[in-house]
């Protein structure tokens, strides 16, 4: 192969990879610009924060952005973790990277999952 050939190759695959990367920061932005009430997010340790307008006991990192109550992501993740919900947040921004437009589904489903596993009655 010819490094010309290599050297294109590389670029459409990594034009690939980059555009599908932006369709889950694309999500990201929409759902925390809607979230915040239409307010422009903060940048900070690689990744754009959005405030939400009433506090929510959650986050979710979708692409490059993170939409969460600051009161929230400084908690320590629980108990003993040594770690807070800024970090764990913070940590899914490079999985979105690699995943790229498969992002978005992973981690819909996964929130689903998790909303039905925790409004579960296991008790009977």
């Amino acid at each position: 192969m010819k490094f010309s050939d290599a050297a294109e190759d590389g670029l459409l695959s990594g034009g690939f990879s980059a555009g599908s990367t932006q369709f889950g920061n694309l999500v990201g932005h929409t759902y925390g610009f809607i979230a915040s009430g239409g307010k422009g997010p903060e940048f900070r340790d690689g990744a754009f924060f959005y405030e939400p307008q009433t506090y929510r006991r959650g986050a979710v990192a979708l692409g490059n952005a993170i939409t969460g109550s600051k009161v929230f992501l400084d908690q320590e993740a629980f108990e003993g973790a040594g770690y807070t919900n800024r970090d764990h947040e913070l940590a899914h921004v490079p999985m979105a990277r690699g995943l790229g437009m498969f992002h978005v589904p992973v981690n819909s489903l996964a929130l689903g999952l998790s909303f039905v596993l925790l409004s579960a009655d296991f008790s009977s």
